[in-house]
């Protein structure tokens, strides 16, 4: 069972029949926390498994799961632990508006160059809520899910124009955020001229 390859993935959980969405949810989960262990091909694998729908479904069910976990983990236990689970020194400031971390939560899951567990763990180390760092999660992570899955479905089924589509969507992802990101920090500057 090898997480990196695809075709891996699929065969091992697909031989778990009837309950391979429960088992696919489980595994996202435990990839979410535990930081080498990548979700991509996971994300990847479901399209192919569950289709377009249900692979979004499953794919968010389980990383909802693991980066809530994440979080009560460091909040439960502190930076000491979580920079041990993680190998990596979190520099993640506390000293922020709530808004703001979970602006900042929500933005990091549209991004893909950010890593969704050193997020969660570090998001747990701030004054964030959990229903706020939930849903910033949730609703951020939205797009790229929905590209990896697709992704992964086009690449099997070898769809030419939804293999384009789909590298066109990624690039998107990439630059679409960046811009609104922009947008908000004019906005904010702006607004903090006129106080």
């Amino acid at each position: 069972f090898n997480l990196n390859d695809v075709e891996s993935v699929k065969e091992t959980i697909s031989s778990y029949g009837i309950i391979s969405p429960i088992i696919y949810i489980l595994i996202m989960a435990i990839a979410i926390v535990i930081s080498p262990i990548p979700s991509v091909p996971l994300a990847a694998a479901s399209g192919i498994l569950f289709g377009l729908t249900f692979g979004i479904i499953y794919s968010l069910i389980g990383a909802e799961i693991g980066a809530i976990i994440s979080f009560y983990i460091s909040r439960a236990f502190g930076r000491k632990l979580v920079e041990k689970i993680l190998h990596k020194h979190i520099i993640f400031c506390d000293a922020y508006m709530e808004k703001h971390i979970a602006y900042f939560v929500f933005f990091s899951r549209l991004l893909p160059i950010f890593h969704f567990d050193i997020i969660s763990y570090g998001a747990g180390l701030t004054n964030i809520s959990l229903k706020k760092f939930a849903l910033s999660t949730f609703f951020g992570m939205i797009p790229m899910t929905f590209l990896f899955v697709y992704y992964g479905k086009t690449i099997f089924y070898g769809n030419l124009f939804g293999i384009i589509i789909s590298m066109l969507l990624i690039v998107a992802a990439f630059l679409v955020p960046m811009f609104i990101l922009q947008i908000y920090k004019k906005r904010e500057k702006h607004l903090g001229g006129m106080e």
